[in-house]
């Protein structure tokens, strides 16, 4: 038996798996890479309306509500206070116990007040109804109340998948994207999901990052609870399946070589 089939097959194997890996491994354009498109390369700037969907409470929200009094201890029982500490899990939990929760019915309990129907109404909004209840107690106290109950998180193809907290409510996808290291070369960036619990129900939609259209989207701007998810190019799938198929002509290539020997014999 000489060497020659052996070499001529061990080529063939490494010219094979060559072929394949290169057909699987379908090169990424650095179109794929962008975000916010223009079909019209000559465009130098576009000019979309951002589509302002305001947010309105719902039940299990979480409220800071702080009131500010010329006598500030006649007001003091309206804000409630913790020890201070520089230990990250006690200070997120130091948020839920200053705070005030959306009850199931849609209402905050305040101390003398009592219950306020704050669901379905806007932050502004809220605000405005706890300050008009306060006054009919404190003359001079103003009212501050904010949302501190903003999670989102994102999954799939990020640098860095978790759930994150947002002090600004008006947070955008983008935004959030960034907050999480931004997407991997594998990332589709045509199809980003996000699912939004409203009430009872749950939507999902399907985000286009290419499209100049992204910033009218009724999605692009976040709200509380969203889930993030971005979809892996179909060239992940392939890369990964590579290895297998690299093992298989492996051993059709040892296969033949044994039969190529005792056909020589």
């Amino acid at each position: 038996m000489t060497l020659r089939p052996i070499f001529t097959y061990t080529l063939l194997k490494y010219f094979a798996s060559l072929c394949i890996g290169c057909s699987l491994l379908s090169c990424i354009s650095h179109r794929d890479l962008l975000s916010i498109q223009t079909n019209d390369a000559k465009v130098e700037y576009s000019k979309i309306k951002q589509h302002q969907n305001e947010y309105l409470l719902q039940e299990g929200d979480i409220l800071s509500i702080k009131v500010a009094s010329l006598d500030p201890q006649s007001v003091a029982i309206f804000n409630k206070t913790a020890q201070q500490s520089n230990n990250p899990q006690f200070s997120e939990a130091a948020l839920y116990i200053t705070s005030y929760l959306v009850s199931d019915s849609g209402m905050v309990n305040f101390p003398i007040i009592g219950d306020i129907k704050v669901v379905g109404l806007s932050i502004p909004d809220a605000e405005k109804l706890v300050s008009e209840k306060m006054a009919t107690y404190y003359k001079f106290a103003s009212v501050d109340l904010k949302l501190v109950s903003f999670r989102v998180t994102i999954l799939g193809e990020v640098n860095q998948q978790g759930t994150f907290v947002f002090y600004n409510t008006n947070t955008n996808i983008l935004q959030a994207i960034g907050q999480a290291g931004g997407i991997t070369d594998m990332g589709n960036r045509k199809k980003v999901r996000v699912i939004r619990k409203k009430n009872e129900e749950s939507t999902l939609a399907y985000i286009d990052l290419y499209s100049s259209q992204l910033i009218a989207s009724d999605y692009y701007q976040l709200q509380p609870n969203d889930i993030i998810y971005v979809e892996p190019l179909n060239a992940k799938a392939k890369r990964l399946n590579l290895p297998a198929i690299q093992a298989i002509l492996s051993a059709l290539t040892f296969v033949v070589v044994i039969l190529t020997f005792v056909q020589r014999q």
